[in-house]
């Protein structure tokens, strides 16, 4: 055993455009990587042992147990965590490799520092696409350099924690910068995982990560150069899974107008990308409003509330300057706003902060940062 210990940043992320309807194959929507991240130290160790930054609690310790699962992380806590670390003994499993035991340390930045309250930044997916990456490069896999396969590992487990998500936080965790997502057939790939664990494949994972997805799209995007994009946190944070059931039960019960939504969502964010390659930052402004306008349909005809109080009053003040959306499930959490120019953005915080919505600078992460040896 060596006495490595690895260090590894993973970027937040923000949705820009496409929200919920990138929960369907096909859609499109634009996610960025933000500068603010998870980090991870892993070390060999004579147990495995996990701990936190921010916890209170004590180490926690934890085995793989005769079925292949960790037995010491029960609890909704540790979901996201346990599957990342049961996908990359499986990915290992099927290298050849055994995973030997290691402790682990995991600090967030992607929460409020003094309340301790989420801004929505992602970091399930964050945390998913950290513990995979980092026990992989423990045991000499760098799997960095095959990002897409690092991209549907983190999926995998991601999915069978969850159950939901669009993917589109962890396409921005691996592959940074601005990116037009589209959402895998999710129902394909729950086959494709039932039929390995009838079959009991020795090679599943590894042929399941390397073959294409249907209907996955992950493309790099650039806005033009004078748009600037500012980012508002409501100080609440929000509960993105009951949200998303809800939709659901919608979807089911209403498709006609669920479609309308869809219909709207995708010309938005076709409009978005099309502003982008035409360098058109009116076009910009104009496709973020329609976005906005589209979820807010959805809103009315689910009760879900996309659009809190401070929500709203964090958008419509960014359209004095510019235009103004929600981000991600909504409901609290963080919300945007695109301006042209700079000449705006000091009086468009200052109207903010008088409104009680925090301003967050954060910047575009344009890429997952390298690792490095503490020691060796």
């Amino acid at each position: 055993m060596d006495n490595r210990c690895l260090t590894i940043k993973v970027p937040g992320k923000l949705m820009i455009a496409g929200e919920y309807a990138v929960l369907e194959p096909g859609y499109p929507a634009v996610v960025i990587a933000v500068n603010r991240y998870i980090t991870i130290r892993i070390n060999h160790s004579k147990k495995n042992i996990l701990s936190f930054a921010t916890s209170e609690s004590s180490e926690v310790s934890w085995i793989i147990d005769e079925n292949n699962r960790v037995a010491g992380l029960e609890g909704e806590d540790y979901a996201f965590i346990r599957e990342a670390i049961e996908t990359s003994y499986e990915f290992l499993k099927e290298k050849g490799l055994s995973m030997l035991p290691f402790e682990i340390h995991i600090r967030s930045e992607l929460m409020d520092q003094v309340t301790g309250k989420k801004y929505g930044l992602g970091s399930s997916a964050a945390i998913v696409v950290g513990v995979i990456r980092s026990i992989l490069l423990l045991h000499n896999q760098d799997i960095q350099k095959e990002p897409l396969q690092l991209f549907k590992l983190a999926c995998l487990a991601h999915l069978k924690s969850q159950g939901n998500g669009s993917g589109a936080d962890i396409a921005a965790c691996v592959f940074g910068g601005w990116l037009l997502y589209s959402r895998y057939d999710v129902a394909w790939l729950t086959r494709q995982l039932n039929q390995k664990a009838y079959s009991r494949q020795e090679e599943g994972i590894l042929k399941l990560i390397t073959m294409p997805w249907p209907s996955l799209r992950i493309e790099r995007i650039l806005p033009p150069s004078n748009v600037r994009l500012f980012i508002g946190w409501t100080k609440y944070s929000a509960q993105t899974a009951p949200m998303i059931e809800r939709i659901e039960i919608f979807q089911k019960q209403e498709p006609i107008r669920y479609g309308e939504f869809l219909a709207r969502s995708k010309n938005a964010v076709n409009d978005f990308i099309r502003s982008c390659k035409l360098k058109d930052g009116a076009g910009i402004l104009h496709s973020i409003h329609e976005n906005r306008k589209a979820l807010q349909y959805l809103s009315d005809m689910t009760k879900v509330p996309v659009e809190t109080k401070e929500m709203k009053t964090l958008c419509d003040i960014a359209d004095w300057y510019g235009r103004g959306k929600s981000s991600g499930a909504g409901g609290g959490d963080c919300g945007i706003a695109f301006l042209l120019g700079e000449d705006k953005l000091d009086t468009l915080k200052y109207e903010w902060e008088q409104a009680g919505i925090m301003p967050l600078h954060l910047l575009v992460a344009e890429s997952l940062d390298e690792w490095y040896n503490d020691k060796n």
